[in-house]
């Protein structure tokens, strides 16, 4: 029966040691750039959403704009409504004073 602990396996040599390290170093370096990759990726995205958001704000700022000038329009449209229909009640009445006047029955 043979014994697999680690000090019969592996001997840690100084050789042996920096294999490992560099191993160790190629690794976290790959790593790394795969994190720096991915954080570029998010950053783009990011960036991407910003100009959207400002976009919308300024679609957003021009509708309100509108609204507000159609609700400047609707006013000044319900003031022109009524002097209309103060003027068409007054038209009528001098109307049917005239027909009455010239047909005789108002005196």
């Amino acid at each position: 029966m043979t014994d697999n602990s680690p000090k019969e396996n592996q001997k840690h040599t100084p050789e042996t040691i920096m294999k490992k390290l560099e191993k160790c170093e190629t690794e976290v370096g790959m790593q790394m750039e795969a994190l720096r990759n991915e954080l570029n990726e998010h950053q783009d995205i990011v960036t991407k959403m910003h100009d959207d958001w400002e976009q919308f704000l300024a679609d957003f700022k021009e509708m309100l704009t509108i609204f507000r000038s159609a609700k400047g329009f609707f006013t000044v449209l319900g003031w022109i409504g009524t002097a209309v229909k103060w003027i068409a009640i007054a038209g009528i009445a001098i109307g049917t004073i005239i027909a009455g006047i010239k047909s005789g029955t108002w005196k």
